[in-house]
Formats: structure tokens, sequence, C-alpha cells
């Protein structure tokens, strides 16, 4: 899975992922649309945006103005989600559960 950033860091202090690609499939995410894309996601296509969202550290809430809480690049991989149609089920999966660190 590779995923394409707008950065907007200058002035938004975000990123956007504007471009998807898996196992030879590419597709072109509009972020600023209020609709989400209607193109058929292949399967593999499908669980790369799945992992990405479940191998992230944002926060599972919003703030205030409806934006996730994080890292700017693990928010952009949860952002994509909603322009993908696809549902964060990162606490129907794995309720409860945090990473945690090992020391070496």
């Amino acid at each position: 899975m590779c995923m394409h950033f707008h950065i907007g860091t200058l002035t938004k202090n975000e990123q956007t992922v504007t471009e998807a690609y898996a196992v030879d499939e590419t597709i072109h995410f509009d972020p600023s649309s209020v609709t989400p894309y209607t193109g058929a996601l292949s399967p593999a296509m499908r669980k790369a945006l799945e992992i990405g969202s479940l191998c992230n550290n944002a926060s599972l809430l919003r703030n205030e103005d409806g934006v996730f809480v994080g890292q700017s690049t693990d928010v952009a991989l949860l952002n994509v989600l909603n322009v993908a149609g696809i549902s964060d089920r990162r606490n129907v999966r794995f309720p409860g559960k945090s990473a945690q660190m090992f020391r070496f």
C-alpha cells in the first residue's frame, strides 16, 4: 500500500490523502468533495485503507471542529475513510485494547 499525501502543513497544518495505490490499482481522491468516492474499491484497496486506520494512534474522538486529533499522517489516514465511504471500526474490532511499548 502506498498513499500520496497533499501536504498543507504551511497553511493549515494538516495532510490529506489524494491518491492511494494497492496491487496495481490507483485511486484519486478529492478531499474537498462533500460526497464520498463513488468508484468501486477492490478488496485489496479496501483492506489497505482499513489497515491504515487500524495501525493508527490518532484519537478515536473528534475535537469540537469535528476533526480527529493526532499526528497529521494518522489523521489523514482516518479522514480518507470518510472520503472512501468506509467506517472507522477501530473501537468495534479492538475495544479497550492499546499498544504497549517493549523496551530493548
